[in-house]
């Protein structure tokens, strides 16, 4: 009940006010490297599940060839709603077109 009450809230901020992220001591910050994401969703949500694909060693190989799939573990499971993934796809579209265009710029 609780969950619910706290995603309407989250919704309910008003369009153009922005949300300002605090920063905080980075050391103490649990970070993950992720190169790889599992998309899911039902009804209201969307489950992503992030991990890190590495290559498999030699001793893995075979394994991988005669399984036809590499078994990796997941770091971290990101759960929520439909409006906050629209907000986030066009967060990174908006950072990836200034990457790009950065980065063209110091070619």
């Amino acid at each position: 009940m609780e969950k619910k009450k706290d995603e309407e809230t989250r919704e309910k901020i008003p369009e153009g006010i922005r949300v300002k992220v605090i920063p905080v001591n980075l050391g103490n910050l649990d970070r993950e490297y992720v190169n790889f994401a599992h998309v899911n969703h039902g009804e209201s949500e969307f489950t992503i599940d992030f991990v890190d694909v590495a290559p498999p060693t030699e001793f893995e190989i075979e394994k991988v060839l005669k399984k036809g799939e590499v078994e990796v573990p997941m770091k971290f499971r990101l759960v929520c709603n439909t409006l906050f993934v629209e907000r986030l796809i066009a967060a990174l579209e908006d950072n990836l077109r200034k990457f790009r265009a950065k980065a063209k710029k110091d070619e």
